[in-house]
């Protein structure tokens, strides 16, 4: 939650941040904190995504538009609302818990 350099919005939108030493443990963080924010939150609308990405050509490589576009369109929010909101869904699930 603490990491500032990667965005919620470059990790759905290309895989940049994936290839360099210094940002893709950040990126890995985040893709794993999306994965499970969605998973448990918004799981529907999660599954309706991953079904959407099934339906793409093997291989297939999107522009970042068509990637923000098709993600944005499915969840009905833009990413950095959604991860504006993994803080708190963090720290309530942490609670339920036990963790704090």
């Amino acid at each position: 939650m603490r990491a500032k350099v990667v965005e919620w919005e470059h990790v759905v939108a290309d895989d940049t941040a994936f290839h360099g030493d210094v940002l893709a443990g950040e990126a890995y963080a985040h893709a794993w904190g999306i994965h499970w924010f969605l998973l448990t939150k918004y799981r529907k609308k999660y599954i309706d995504y991953l079904e959407l990405l099934g339906q793409k050509l093997p291989l297939q490589v999107d522009d970042a538009e068509t990637r923000t576009d098709d993600f944005e369109r499915v969840f009905g929010k833009p990413i950095g609302k959604l991860q504006e909101e993994f803080p708190a869904w963090l720290d309530s699930a942490a609670r339920k818990q036990g963790i704090s």
